[in-house]
């Protein structure tokens, strides 16, 4: 008759002390100095980290595993750090519409009864949980007056597809969009907010699903500075090695 009790007890403490490992990891966003950007200059840029849009912490450029530009015309320009926390585009850019993307170096994050390590759960005692996180991010950057197709899949494992420029639209409007896990469509929640609606952590302004195509729209509620965030988690494939597998997407842009 106690046995029931104890074992109900010893899960929930479980998962209480586990949920800081599950759902309380920071995520990156891409800061761009100004979203409709002038043709001919660079493009600059930060990397926003934490759960606070737009200004939280920032991650450093030893962090990062990818940061390159797609232009109108299917290239890719580079993206480089001019200090520890800034960026630009190596070269001037040409008017068009840009997609900028990127993604930090992935890892795991073990919380133990003595505290967090940036590592698996393998070799470690008295363990609480483990994950494996997989974070990209990527932001809608129109230079000069263009306002042209942003609707281009770039790979990233689980991706915010924006079908329609947000250039294109005004406060009231509803930006499309595809979410896609492995390239295939992600039926699941999505969170939008934008600057100015919270100084809280993990405090969104909208939150809607997508169907079983992937697609799913955002009202867009105010202007300026917008981010969608998606995220996804499922069991890692060794649990010896780590408990779950978080995959995590961002998109900003701007909005007149």
């Amino acid at each position: 008759m106690f046995k029931k009790p104890l074992f109900f007890s010893t899960v929930l403490l479980t998962l209480v002390a586990t949920l800081p490992v599950l759902c309380m990891a920071h995520y990156p966003w891409i800061n761009m100095q100004s979203y409709q950007a002038r043709e001919g200059r660079p493009a600059n840029l930060t990397i926003g980290w934490g759960h606070v849009f737009p200004m939280d912490g920032f991650m450093s450029q030893d962090r990062i595993e990818e940061l390159v530009i797609l232009t109108p015309d299917g290239s890719k320009t580079e993206v480089e750090a001019k200090s520890d926390l800034e960026f630009a585009s190596a070269t001037s850019l040409a008017a068009g519409s840009h997609l900028v993307f990127g993604q930090p170096k992935s890892g795991y994050w073990t919380r133990t009864a003595t505290g967090g390590r940036r590592q698996s759960k393998e070799d470690l005692d008295n363990v609480l949980g483990c994950s494996f996180s997989v974070n990209t991010m990527k932001a809608v950057l129109n230079v000069g007056d263009a306002v042209g197709a942003v609707d281009h899949a770039v790979g990233h494992p689980l991706e915010i597809i924006p079908m329609a420029n947000p250039g294109t639209l005004r406060v009231g409007d509803y930006l499309p969009i595809r979410i896609l896990l492995s390239g295939k469509p992600y039926s699941g929640f999505f969170h939008a907010t934008h600057e100015g609606f919270s100084s809280q952590s993990d405090v969104f302004a909208y939150t809607a699903r997508t169907d079983a195509d992937g697609n799913g729209r955002l009202r867009l509620l105010n202007r300026g500075r917008w981010l969608v965030k998606v995220e996804h988690q499922e069991d890692y494939p060794d649990s010896n090695i780590c408990d779950i597998r978080t995959y995590r997407g961002t998109l900003t842009f701007g909005v007149d």
